[in-house]
């Protein structure tokens, strides 16, 4: 009986034991079939990868040499290993990066601030150019009407015209003057007594506008007839109530001298003797109530000119009245 146990312990651990190897069989065959069916799925994926492969290979040529597979995994891993290395090199670069995004940022801010700086700078300078081009047109037209009207009152068959001129950034002024019914032109085209009452008319036109104490004048004569002579003669006079006049001329200029307030000579009694001055009584002649006259008009056409100028012109032009008025009591 305990034969009969013991021999049925063994075959019940026997069958233990077989119960156990088939179930690790069976998780082994499991266990496969889980690989076998991932292998199919690999299968197919390298089947369709061959395929989409092949489909791009088509019309292509075959390279002459077709490198080794596990060269081309090896160099790889060796890639892996060289970047891996350079990971910090990168995140330094990276940060250096940034900061250089940062800085270029603020540089193309000052950038736009700088521009918009530049372009007020240069509206600015634009408006003072055309303020400048502006007061300088008006103040020469000034001068040209002035000048025009010197030359009506001795009857000087012309005009002239002063035109602003800008080149290269720099200004000039061109005088120009027309006789009678010709073009205008330039003043070195006229004849010598043109020129010398177109000069004249220039200086007693800039005289009224803001006057100097003193003005000289060197044979301003010479060109012009006796009538043209008499008629600048009177101008002067009538001027030199505003500043004093100090005209150089030859000793046959007579309308000239019968008009000065002081005659002041050079006299050579010989070559071989040295010159000397000589200071003159004023000229006197016939014609000295026709002058008085003449004086008395200058007066009415000087008051009716200085009515012309603005309040600082005729400010101006008092003052330098004055003092040469002092001056000539002295």
């Amino acid at each position: 009986m305990n034969a009969l146990k013991e021999e049925q312990a063994v075959e019940e651990e026997e069958a233990q034991e077989v119960r156990q190897q088939i179930i690790e069989l069976n998780m082994t065959i499991r266990s496969q079939r889980t690989d076998v069916a991932q292998i199919k799925r690999q299968i197919d994926n390298l089947e369709r990868e061959i395929s989409s492969l092949k489909r791009e290979m088509e019309g292509k040529e075959r390279p002459a040499r077709v490198r080794n597979l596990m060269d081309v995994q090896r160099e790889l891993n060796e890639v892996r290993v060289l970047l891996s290395e350079y990971q910090d090199v990168s995140e330094v670069v990276a940060h250096q990066k940034e900061k250089l995004s940062e800085r270029l940022e603020q540089l193309a801010e000052k950038s736009l601030e700088l521009r918009q700086e530049l372009e007020a700078a240069e509206l600015a300078v634009r408006h003072i150019k055309d303020q400048y081009h502006n007061n300088m047109s008006e103040k020469l037209q000034d001068i040209e009407r002035r000048i025009n009207s010197i030359l009506a009152e001795i009857s000087f068959p012309g005009q002239v015209r002063l035109i602003l001129k800008v080149e290269n950034n720099e200004y000039g002024v061109e005088f120009k003057a027309k006789i009678k019914h010709g073009d205008f032109r330039e003043i070195r085209a006229g004849s010598g007594g043109e020129k010398s009452l177109l000069s004249l008319g220039l200086i007693l036109a800039l005289q009224k506008i803001n006057s100097t104490p003193t003005y000289a004048l060197d044979e301003i004569d010479v060109f012009l007839d006796s009538t043209n002579s008499d008629k600048i003669a009177r101008l002067i006079k009538n001027a030199s109530r505003r500043s004093q006049f100090i005209v150089i001329t030859p000793a046959k200029s007579v309308y000239l001298l019968k008009r000065a307030d002081k005659l002041i000579g050079i006299v050579s009694p010989s070559p071989r003797q040295p010159p000397f001055v000589i200071e003159g009584p004023r000229y006197e002649d016939d014609t000295d109530d026709e002058d008085e006259s003449e004086d008395n008009e200058d007066n009415t056409e000087g008051k009716d000119d200085s009515e012309d100028n603005d309040a600082e012109d005729q400010t101006h032009e008092n003052k330098d009245g004055k003092e040469k008025d002092d001056d000539n009591n002295t």
